[in-house]
C-alpha cells in the first residue's frame, strides 16, 4: 500500500487515498481562456461557471501512463481507476 496523499479534517479525523495508479494533468499557466458551454465536454451541457474567466488552461491529461486528453479533446477510452479511501485516525 503507498500512501499518495492525505487530507486532515477538524476534530482529529484523516483520510488518506492509497494506490498505485497515477493521473496526471499538464497545464499551461497564464493561457487565458473563458469557459464557453462549446467547450463543455460533458452531456448536460450546461454549468453555472459558463462565461467564467481562467488563467490556466489543461494541455494534456495521462491516465495510468496513457494520453487520453489533448488540444481541448479526449483521444482515448482508458478510464482510471476507482479510489479507495481509508480512515488513519
Amino acid at each position: 500500500m503507498y500512501l499518495l496523499f492525505s487530507i486532515g479534517f477538524n476534530g482529529g479525523s484523516e483520510l488518506a487515498v492509497t494506490g498505485i495508479t497515477t493521473e496526471v494533468v499538464e497545464v499551461a499557466p497564464n493561457s487565458p481562456w473563458e469557459i464557453s458551454e462549446k467547450s463543455l465536454l460533458y452531456k448536460c451541457g450546461w454549468a453555472p461557471v459558463v462565461g467564467e474567466k481562467l488563467s490556466t488552461k489543461i494541455k494534456r491529461t495521462f491516465v495510468n501512463g496513457n494520453l487520453v486528453f489533448q488540444e481541448d479533446k479526449f483521444i482515448s477510452d482508458a478510464k482510471g481507476s476507482r479510489l479507495f479511501f481509508e480512515k488513519i485516525r
